[in-house]
């Protein structure tokens, strides 16, 4: 599928603005929930989803486009599972920071 540099335009804008629409949204829900946003930004981990999702959506218009090749596949989808594999949950920093208080105790 060969597309005229309008609909590609037209395209991207489209991808844009549904994501900020996304994220608006995300935003919006989460500040409900109390210290769940600040969470998100205090951890970093506003930044990684903002990371995978752009990275989805490049290989997506990619895909549409016919640019996406294997190798390009390859690479997006090692960065995303890295960025990913790099994010901890609230409850794992819990239990990993209560298991180096324990062990600073019994060090004492």
């Amino acid at each position: 599928m060969e597309l005229t540099s309008n609909q590609f335009l037209i395209l991207s804008l489209g991808t844009a603005a549904g994501l900020a629409i996304s994220w608006l949204g995300l935003i919006f829900f989460v500040s409900k929930q109390e210290g769940a946003l600040e969470s998100l930004f205090k951890n970093g981990n506003l930044l990684r989803m903002l990371t995978v999702v752009f990275i989805i959506s490049a290989a997506a218009l990619l895909a549409v486009v016919n640019k996406l090749s294997a190798e390009v596949a390859a690479i997006l989808s090692g960065i995303a599972g890295f960025v990913l594999g790099t994010m901890k949950s609230g409850a794992e920093k819990i239990e990993n920071t209560s298991v180096a208080t324990d062990s600073k105790k019994n060090e004492s």
